[in-house]
């Protein structure tokens, strides 16, 4: 496998600063499609946020972050090439453990956070999160996911150019059809 030049730096500065670099290929969605993203398999993961075993997550792993944003900033990131110019409705599957763990942010490119998440009464369970509607230009962006509370995790990521559709996730722990899954987003400036 050939490593570009600037992949292998990235890599070396992931492990002299610490963080756990993982390289993957970028992910293709266009218009009509989606992807489904495993958490586990972003292209860098920075300390805090961790791999761990759930035997109830897609894949059987889950990512979660053991500090908060406001005593260590981290982000999981993903590449993604985009066949084809357009809106994208963005979904995760995530895990509450209480109501001040029920969130992260993300971020495309250097565009706008948004919060995710944030939804009460759906503690405990792994459950499909609606994100916001994000218009994206053909070709690679970066995808951020941001630590906003301590042991929120996640497990897989949704792009969807079905922006009306909710999506299936096969997993005997979670209902994607369920409205009260479905909550809103809030952009921070």
């Amino acid at each position: 496998m050939k490593i570009s030049k600037e992949r292998l730096l990235i890599i070396i500065t992931g492990i002299v600063m610490g963080m756990i670099v993982i390289p993957t290929s970028i992910q293709n969605v266009g218009q009509g499609q989606s992807i489904h993203i495993e958490a586990e398999n972003a292209s860098l993961l920075e300390h805090p946020f961790e791999i761990i075993e759930d035997a109830m997550a897609s894949g059987g792993k889950a990512v979660t972050s053991s500090l908060r944003s406001d005593e260590y900033e981290a982000s999981l990131v993903y590449n993604i090439r985009i066949s084809q110019s357009g809106r994208y409705r963005f979904w995760a599957n995530c895990l509450w453990p209480g109501g001040c763990n029920n969130s992260f942010e993300l971020q495309f490119d250097d565009g706008n956070k948004y919060v995710f998440g944030n939804d009460k009464g759906k503690f405990e369970v792994w459950h499909l999160v609606k994100g916001p509607v994000i218009t994206l230009q053909r070709g690679e962006h970066e995808l951020r996911i941001w630590n906003k509370e301590s042991f929120s995790q996640i497990d897989k990521i949704i792009l969807t150019s079905n922006l009306n559709d909710i999506p299936e996730i096969n997993s005997s722990s979670l209902n994607s059809k369920s409205k009260e899954s479905i909550i809103c987003t809030t952009r921070l400036k």
